[in-house]
């Protein structure tokens, strides 16, 4: 860890609908060293409008994320300023780390961020310049007769089951 010390490292998640495709959360934890390894954590959990978008408590994917439209509402940020803040956060990070988080995670900015004319000039540009570590991609590559999904790969590295899958925060 010693060669790290002087990076600042992101580690990313985010939640999303698949139906339609919408971001629900962005989470990331922020890691510095300064004579010791300091974290800081934030999420951001988007709310839309009504009339633009709802999750579909019955559907697929609320079974997994379980946020309601009524927590969003209450907790949630415009898609811009949650976007805008996630790009502010990138600007000197120097590790990007996340689990899919090519396919999924930056596809899933990539996508709200173009509707924000927030990704070409801004998020896609401050992203070139980062290392992306791909978690899933490491451990098949280490691991290639083992299943790399999140919690498979948490019950690989610590023998135990992972709680609270599927929460943004906790995921990171």
């Amino acid at each position: 860890m010693e060669k790290y010390s002087s990076k600042k490292i992101m580690v990313l998640d985010t939640e999303y609908e698949t139906s339609p495709k919408r971001l629900l959360a962005v989470a990331y934890l922020l890691y510095t060293f300064d004579e010791k390894w300091n974290k800081i954590k934030n999420i951001e959990y988007i709310k839309y409008p009504e009339s633009v978008f709802k999750v579909d408590e019955n559907g697929e994917s609320f079974k997994y994320h379980e946020i309601t439209n009524e927590f969003l509402q209450e907790n949630g940020v415009s898609i811009k300023s949650a976007l805008d803040n996630f790009y502010t956060s990138l600007q000197d990070v120097d590790i990007l780390i996340g689990q899919n988080i090519m396919t999924a995670d930056i596809h899933m900015i990539r996508k709200e961020a173009i509707g924000e004319n927030l990704w070409f000039g801004k998020i896609r540009e401050s992203l070139k310049g980062k290392i992306i570590y791909d978690t899933m991609l490491a451990f098949r590559d280490k691991n290639p007769e083992e299943k790399s999904s999140l919690d498979s790969i948490y019950k690989f590295l610590f023998d135990k089951e992972m709680k609270n899958h599927h929460d943004a925060t906790y995921d990171c």
